[in-house]
């Protein structure tokens, strides 16, 4: 995570998995995915993030709204609110 202020940050993450054996996905296949993360302290004890999230496989894998049709990309887009107690 790299601060660029005192109330914004940002954080990236990227991450591979080969299920070469199918025991986590039920095939073989090569998994990845890369995340995008901008937090913002809007007061002390309450955050809101923005996240994005690309997902890729090697075979189609990812459901649709057509159950019969995975697709081997999948985007995700998230706003969070999170309220914490305590120390950080």
């Amino acid at each position: 995570q790299y601060r660029l202020n005192p109330r914004w940050a940002l954080g990236s993450r990227f991450t591979r998995f080969h299920d070469q054996a199918g025991l986590f996905t039920g095939f073989n296949q090569r998994l990845s995915e890369f995340t995008l993360t901008s937090t913002f302290d809007l007061v002390p004890g309450f955050q809101m993030r923005w996240e994005y999230r690309q997902d890729h496989a090697s075979q189609p894998f990812f459901e649709t709204a057509r159950p019969q049709s995975p697709v081997t990309d999948m985007r995700t887009a998230l706003l969070g609110l999170i309220w914490y107690f305590g120390p950080k």
